[in-house]
Parts: C-alpha cells; sequence; structure tokens
C-alpha cells in the first residue's frame, strides 16, 4: 500500500496560525472574557508569533489613568481606545470601577507570576465606525496579519431570526468591527452552551456550527485539557483576577468545571445562577469570520451604523419585523 504522507489530523486552525507573525487576540464580550484569551495567547506565543491583547471595558475608562492611543476624529474628540498596565488606576471616586478592572489585574498576574510587562489594550462600548478604526490602529502598530476573537458561549453564532440571541451587543459590535478592518479574522467560541441562561437554544447553536461546515467556514475544534500548561496558566490567572476583583467568572467556573469533568447543574454560591456543566464547554471551536458575517440576516441595516445605540435600534427594528422566530429544540431518542 502506498504511503500516504499528507498533513496530520490537526485543525486548521493551526496551520491558519502557523502562516501569521502577529497576531491580536479580542475578548467578544469585553469584561471576564478576556479571561478566555489566554489558553491561545500562551499557546500561539510558545510558536514564536507575537501576540496581543484587546478587551472591550464595561466600564468607562474616562476616569481613569490608562494611557489614550487614540481620540474619536470627529467633532466629540473622546478617547476611545486605551493601553492599561498595572500603574492604571481610577480615582477615588470611582471606587466601584476600580474592582471591575480586569485588564489591570490581568496585567498585574502576568508581572507578578511571569514577569512579563503586559499592557492591554482597551476600547469603549461604541459604535463600529470608530471601533474599527481602533482596531485597525493596533493593526498597523503591530503589523497585524490575524486576529482572533474569543466569544463565551455561542451567540455570537445567531443569524438574528432565532427566538433568542442572547446578550449580543458586545459581540456583534466587536464582530462587524473587526470585519471592517480587512484583516484576516477568525471568530473562536469556547462554552458552548453557556448562553442557554440567556435563553438561546443549543439546537440554534449546532445548526450554526452545521450551516458554517457546509459553508466551508468551519476551522475546526480541540479540547482544553488540565495536564496542558496552557489551561494550567489560564487557571492560576483566571482565579488571580476574579480574586483580585472579589467576584466570580460564572463562564470560567463552567469551563473549569468541564475541565475536571463535572457534568450536569452547577448552582454558583455568589447569586444562585445555575448553569448546566457539558463536556462540550472546554472545547474551542473555530470559524472563519467573513463566513459567520455572511449568515447574519440583519447586516445591512447595522454595518454602516456609526454609534452603539444605532447599532442596537438597528437589530431590534429587524427582530421587529419578523412574523416569526425560530424555536428549535434537540430531539429526544424516542423521537426517532
Amino acid at each position: 500500500m502506498e504511503k500516504y504522507f499528507g498533513s496530520r489530523l490537526i485543525p486548521e486552525i493551526w496551520s491558519t496560525i502557523a502562516c501569521s507573525s502577529s497576531v491580536l487576540l479580542i475578548s467578544c464580550e469585553g469584561g471576564f472574557n478576556l479571561l478566555h484569551t489566554l489558553p491561545l495567547y500562551f499557546s500561539i506565543k510558545n510558536l514564536g508569533k507575537e501576540v496581543h491583547l484587546c478587551n472591550m471595558s464595561l466600564v468607562s475608562l474616562k476616569s481613569s489613568t490608562a494611557e489614550v492611543i487614540y481620540y474619536d476624529q470627529g467633532i466629540s474628540q473622546s478617547p476611545i481606545l486605551y493601553k492599561v498596565d498595572i500603574n492604571s488606576e481610577f480615582s477615588s471616586s470611582g471606587t466601584k470601577n476600580n474592582e471591575y478592572f480586569p485588564e489591570k489585574y490581568l496585567s498585574e498576574w502576568f508581572q507578578n507570576t511571569l514577569n512579563l510587562n503586559m499592557p492591554i489594550y482597551c476600547t469603549e462600548r461604541i459604535g463600529i465606525k470608530n471601533l474599527s478604526e481602533a482596531y485597525k490602529l493596533i493593526c498597523q502598530t503591530h503589523n497585524i496579519d490575524l486576529i482572533i476573537i474569543i466569544d463565551q458561549g455561542s451567540d455570537s453564532l445567531m443569524s438574528g431570526d432565532e427566538q433568542e440571541i442572547g446578550s449580543f451587543l458586545e459581540d456583534m459590535l466587536t464582530i462587524f468591527s473587526v470585519y471592517r478592518t480587512e484583516v484576516k479574522a477568525i471568530l473562536c467560541n469556547i462554552a458552548i452552551g453557556y448562553d442557554r441562561f440567556n435563553g438561546v437554544s443549543d439546537c440554534s447553536s449546532w445548526r450554526a456550527i452545521a450551516e458554517l461546515i457546509e459553508s466551508g467556514g468551519f476551522l475546526g475544534n480541540f479540547s482544553l485539557l488540565n495536564t496542558q500548561m496552557e489551561v494550567q496558566l489560564y487557571k492560576n490567572a483566571s482565579l488571580y483576577v476574579e480574586e483580585r476583583m472579589k467576584r466570580k467568572n460564572f463562564s470560567g467556573c463552567c469551563i473549569r468545571a468541564a475541565l475536571e469533568g463535572k457534568f450536569g447543574k452547577l448552582v454558583h454560591d455568589e447569586d444562585q445562577r445555575v448553569d448546566f456543566i457539558m463536556p462540550i464547554m472546554s472545547q474551542m471551536f473555530f470559524f472563519k469570520l467573513d463566513e459567520v458575517v455572511k449568515r447574519i440576516k440583519y447586516r445591512e441595516m447595522v454595518e454602516e451604523t456609526k454609534t452603539a445605540a444605532d447599532f442596537v435600534a438597528g437589530i431590534e427594528y429587524f427582530r421587529n419585523e419578523l412574523t416569526v422566530k425560530v424555536r428549535e429544540e434537540i430531539p429526544r431518542t424516542k423521537q426517532f
């Protein structure tokens, strides 16, 4: 039998990463979601690539000492891109903001644990035009040739006509803004099933993945394992940031539970929120961003909007005009 010297059975995402030299990892939802960029950060760094992190701040950074990198070029001249490091602080009047500062605390962890000076880019929650310009500036500064967006859950995969589309604002602002940069981009989803809490149907998530496979937009998936050094560092950093912020990262709790082989109902002590843990939550799925965008049915109503409010209004208009919202459930075995 003739020997086959083809590629190994590894996800296509790794050959995509191998062809890049400088990678920007962007948290899709902002806030704690920044932490889920870390398994990829460490793995890509180990390949000898340059890697940078960016997060959407869920509190305004205007009253902080974070370095302003870029201002709105319009009338307002408001700061829209910052660089946060271990010295960044809020004013004394912004105590609550100081507590919700995952970017600063992650930068602290890098310094204290790995002796790395690791500033993190931060954006305000703004419209597509300005957010895209901020991303373009980062890409130009660091010669970025690949952007990977990381989302907790699967609401970023919803096309818009589903009965529930999750907490879509930060996800879709990020997706459309990155798409406008015209830099090669990939969407990564971790903790699929987490968005059940927001009403997202598991069936809708699997249908989205199936359609992306059909269109050639799927780049494979792989499991995180407790034995991997990248995962150990990710868990260590996550627990450090949670401790500094005095609150739990619920999606992180779900991923850590899945990594430990937990299954079924998980009740969070902090607010009695209930999640359902599945092994799939510790897997990362990868998709070509342009194929993800093609599936979004309200695209024409939002891609030219200038503010976050206009963006939301465009989606709500599309949703209000729907006569039927699709609700699918995975059938039970006995139904076949």
